[in-house]
């Protein structure tokens, strides 16, 4: 049940990084819990995409219930491929 949920996830070059390369939140728009269908949504404008100066990375998406208890739900890492075909 991701009733009264919020989420979090932010990417960084290292686990260590101090600068964020991207943040998304359900306060934001870049995550959408949608409750009825049990699913995490996450969006990332392609023109947000398009200034990208960096090629991989790590992130981590926590889940906050409305008690404040955070859960990290996904962690790894990950890649942005410049596009190709144009």
């Amino acid at each position: 049940d991701l009733t009264d949920y919020t989420a979090r996830m932010q990417i960084r070059a290292t686990r260590s990084a101090v600068a964020t390369l991207v943040e998304l939140t359900t306060e934001n728009g870049g995550i959408t819990i949608d409750e009825a269908n049990f699913t995490i949504s996450l969006l990332i404008a392609a023109t947000a995409t398009d200034d990208y100066t960096w090629s991989s990375a790590v992130y981590d998406l926590e889940l906050i219930s409305a008690a404040g208890v955070v859960t990290r739900l996904l962690e790894g890492s990950v890649q942005a491929v410049a596009e190709v075909t144009r």
